[in-house]
């Protein structure tokens, strides 16, 4: 040492220093983990699949990929986790509630007990999604000549806007579709309305976008049904007595027959009358029915409804005829043949 100058001596302990340093920092940086992106894959218009690689580095490591439609990201994968190791890992994360038609930024972040890394920004989007419109009505079915509501809406890239054209066929359906009022225009949503006012007749609905080619509804059958309306004579009858129904059908079909059903009995007939078309007003259905005098049996009553005399009285016994009678009829009834009254012209 006599023969080295001081200055030479503090020389080499800076070197030394410095040497020292270097080689920490390298180490440090050995232990970091490494990692990179490559593009996604799956890419729909609402999820993708981010992938890259993770080397832990001999650490126990934690990565998640960051996402959004910008560079400030906003959502995450789930967080996943890599043992110790000194090689590449391929990792993936699943990337869900996206929009179509949309460019979505993602990065990976890696975590050990040294630190952390985080790649470059990377892009991906996603494809738009093809127009389509749908079709309700509220109510459905309708009274006849009642109103009903239609409500639709236009999905895809660029539903907000959209010119959309209402059309109708009638029951029986035989022609063609034809436009029902203007064209509406969807709103930000993509969603259209109509009020229909009066339904007279069972009829078919479809939605048309008329400014892109092949988008329209499924077919919508909305039914109107019958306004049926009754009256009686009279609600007091005595015994043996005849009572009078009658009633409305709208709309007015001429012609087409009907059924009344007894509430007392839950008895169905059918009604000797026909409907009738009286100066457009609504076609009214008259019923008649009558009580039999003695109502002695079941086959009486059938024979009564069928509109033809009753034959059980004639050659049957009379211990038949009162068996046949207190069967049916708890109440004691005159011994007499029943005789049902004669129908009107």
């Amino acid at each position: 040492m006599r023969g080295i100058s001081s200055g030479r001596v503090l020389a080499l302990l800076g070197a030394t220093v410095v040497a020292g340093l270097a080689t920490q920092a390298s180490v440090a940086l050995a232990v970091v983990p490494a990692v990179a992106t490559q593009a996604a894959t799956g890419v729909t218009i609402q999820a993708a699949t981010l992938r890259g690689t993770v080397n832990p580095r001999s650490l126990a490591t934690s990565y998640v990929f960051q996402y959004g439609p910008t560079a400030a990201y906003g959502a995450q994968t789930a967080p996943a986790s890599l043992a110790a190791g000194a090689a590449a890992v391929r990792v993936t994360g699943a990337a869900g509630a996206l929009v179509p038609a949309t460019t979505y930024h993602f990065r990976l972040v890696a975590t050990n007990a040294t630190g952390t890394s985080v790649t470059a920004d990377r892009t991906f989007r996603t494809p738009a999604q093809a127009l389509g419109v749908t079709l309700a009505a509220t109510p459905n079915p309708t009274s006849f000549g009642g109103p009903t509501t239609l409500v639709g809406s236009v999905t895809g890239t660029g539903a907000a806007g959209r010119p959309v054209q209402i059309q109708q066929r009638a029951f029986p359906f035989a022609g063609g579709f034809a436009n029902v009022g203007n064209a509406l225009v969807t709103d930000a949503r993509g969603r259209f309305s109509m009020a229909v006012l009066a339904l007279p007749v069972t009829t078919q609905f479809r939605a048309r976008v008329t400014d892109r080619a092949g988008v329209v509804s499924p077919v919508l059958p909305v039914g109107a049904r019958a306004v049926v309306g009754t009256r009686v004579t009279s609600t007091n009858v005595r015994r043996g007595g005849r009572v009078h129904f009658s009633g409305t059908v709208r709309p007015s079909e001429p012609g087409r027959g009907s059924r009344s059903r007894s509430a007392a009995t839950g008895a169905g007939s059918r009604s000797p009358g026909r409907s009738r078309d009286r100066a457009a007003a609504p076609s009214r259905s008259t019923a008649r029915r009558s009580a039999c005098p003695a109502a002695a049996c079941t086959a009486c009553s059938s024979a009564a409804a069928a509109g033809r005399p009753c034959r059980t009285s004639g050659g049957r016994s009379a211990s038949a005829r009162t068996a046949d009678r207190r069967e049916n009829h708890p109440r004691e009834l005159p011994e007499r043949p029943c005789r049902p009254p004669a129908r009107r012209a």
